[in-house]
């Protein structure tokens, strides 16, 4: 196993790794084709590894960082074994390595994509032993990049400012952007960041990885310059806050990453993610999606029948497809007429629709369009009939129900 080169061949996105003569898991190259069959110049334990731990590389972001059973946090990890095996569309790795003291197994993953250019990426880490361990941090991925000229770009903003774009050279040290948006991130910050190592990338010019998350929660990407200018992404969920306490024989799934790499600007690789989306993520990804009329901003709670139909009506001249009816059409005893009450009292409010929604949505397809209906359904109100009848199901710190007007409900 010593000397064994493992390469992860995603077409223009080629991951090579190599296991020194440490048995540690080292990152020989990044990039496209011309990575693949690149062997090592300096002995491979003088290269990245491939997954950093908290205690091994003590001046670089870690990827790992557990406390184990007996308090010791420093986690040394060596490969006990390699794998692969043909998937549809390519092919997936799994190296499995073991903490050299610690009952800790952890295994990285890969799924190749040769057809669109990518690789998927994902950590499985297992407490094997007989006492709890706990987690605290654990990167879907954490990939070196050549280079020594470093540009990151990513988005953020917040409520109408969404996706505001970000592009800057990086420094020594480490730059974080991280969303707090819980199960909205990409209105805070969306998980995909773009890091160029040999200059700034144009559209059409330069070398660059993208990276992205494929969850629906908090993201953190680590952009770090390190001592003489190495760079790495560290791409993961927000782990602050999240630490997981693994129980004997437990076992914990990072989110999967997707990797592209690009010698030829962002568009390449931003056009192989869009048509992979399309074909293997998103349901119905090549049916045109609907032109929506949403009647928020001209109506808020202020709902009637007749209003509505006038609205309805307006929005059908405009040439819209689907009619969506957002808030305040709901409440029971906390009416919907504010933001204050009401929510997660999924009843038709009668005072306003007496005869029920029914003529509404019929009025809407007479005109042709869809009909479309918003809840939020994994909120509530304190003043609300489900949060009376069950508190249970809210998620909330002790005390804080009552200073606040939205709680989370459990799924």
């Amino acid at each position: 196993m010593t000397g064994e080169r493992i390469v992860i061949d995603g077409g223009a996105t080629v991951l090579v790794l190599g296991v020194a003569d440490d048995h540690r898991l080292h990152q020989l190259a990044l990039g496209g084709p011309e990575v693949r069959d690149q062997e090592p110049a300096f002995p491979t334990q003088l290269y990245p590894l491939a997954y950093p731990t908290f205690g091994e590389e003590v001046l670089r972001e870690p990827a790992l960082r557990v406390t184990h059973a007996d308090g010791a946090t420093a986690t040394r990890l060596v490969v006990e074994g390699t794998s692969e095996q043909l998937h549809p569309h390519g092919r997936i790795h799994r190296v499995e390595l073991r903490d050299r003291v610690a009952p800790l197994l952890v295994t990285l993953c890969w799924r190749t994509w040769p057809a669109y250019d990518l690789v998927e990426q994902w950590v499985e880490v297992a407490n094997t032993g007989d006492a709890s361990a706990t987690l605290h941090q654990a990167a879907s991925a954490s990939p070196a990049l050549p280079g020594d000229d470093a540009w990151f770009t990513h988005w953020g903003g917040g409520w109408a400012a969404e996706w505001t774009e970000t592009t800057e050279r990086l420094t020594p040290g480490t730059k974080t952007v991280a969303s707090a948006g819980g199960v909205r991130p990409s209105l805070h910050r969306p998980p995909i960041a773009l890091f160029a190592g040999r200059g700034r990338a144009t559209e059409a010019e330069g070398s660059v990885l993208t990276a992205t998350l494929l969850w629906g929660g908090d993201t953190r990407f680590d952009a770090e310059i390190a001592m003489h200018r190495h760079a790495r992404l560290v791409a993961g969920i927000q782990h602050r806050g999240a630490e997981r306490v693994l129980d004997p024989g437990e076992r914990f799934t990072t989110p999967t990453a997707v990797l592209l790499w690009s010698d030829a600007g962002i568009g390449p690789s931003s056009r192989a993610l869009h048509r992979w989306a399309r074909d293997h993520v998103v349901r119905d990804g090549h049916r045109p999606r609907a032109l929506v009329f949403n009647n928020w901003e001209t109506m808020f709670f202020d709902l009637d029948p007749a209003k509505v139909a006038a609205v309805v009506d307006g929005a059908a001249g405009t040439g819209a497809e689907l009619f969506l009816l957002d808030d305040g059409w709901f409440g029971g005893r906390h009416p919907r007429d504010d933001d204050g009450q009401g929510l997660g009292d999924w009843m038709v409010d009668e005072r306003k629709f007496p005869d029920g929604l029914a003529p509404v949505v019929d009025h809407v397809l007479g005109t042709g369009m869809r009909f479309g209906l918003w809840i939020e359904p994994e909120m509530v109100n304190p003043r609300s009939e489900r949060y009376e009848e069950h508190p249970d199901w809210v998620i909330a710190e002790p005390g804080l129900v009552r200073r606040v007007k939205h709680l989370s409900l459990l799924a």
